[in-house]
């Protein structure tokens, strides 16, 4: 659940202890006499109770969130100046990465010319063998 949701669930249930506190409050009032009259002063002393332990649980919560902090033009300037720095030696780094990566690929096409020519011999050698026993046979 992300902050702003969990702000707006304690917020909700402080304007629902609000709603039904004057809603009861209403209702009681109303009945007025003696065991009502002790009845809304139980009701006046439980919403309250919520009332302020929500209101705790919403100051704890506020207190836990991180500062924003707002940055000054300065600020903003060098974490820029920054940036760009940190962008620059990226792109020498892949440069460096590129070059070696074309140097290693220039040995692999090196090493598949001696193949091929190697290779190449040993067929015609073989071949050259196949050639002189089909005309010593005949």
């Amino acid at each position: 659940m992300d902050r702003l949701t969990q702000t707006q669930d304690l917020v909700n249930k402080l304007a629902g202890h609000f709603r039904d506190a004057v809603g009861i409050l209403h209702v009681q009032a109303a009945a007025g006499g003696g065991e009502a009259g002790e009845q809304l002063a139980q009701s006046v002393r439980d919403f309250a109770d919520m009332i302020a332990t929500t209101s705790v649980d919403i100051d704890k919560f506020v207190t836990s969130l991180p500062d924003l902090r707002v940055s000054s033009e300065e600020q903003q300037v060098a974490d820029i100046l920054h940036l760009e720095q940190d962008g620059h030696n990226a792109s020498q780094d892949l440069d460096a990465l590129i070059q070696e990566a074309e140097r290693r690929l220039a040995l692999v096409h090196a090493a598949l010319r001696v193949v091929a020519t190697h290779s190449h011999g040993i067929t015609t050698k073989g071949e050259q063998e196949a050639t002189a026993m089909e005309t010593g046979s005949e």
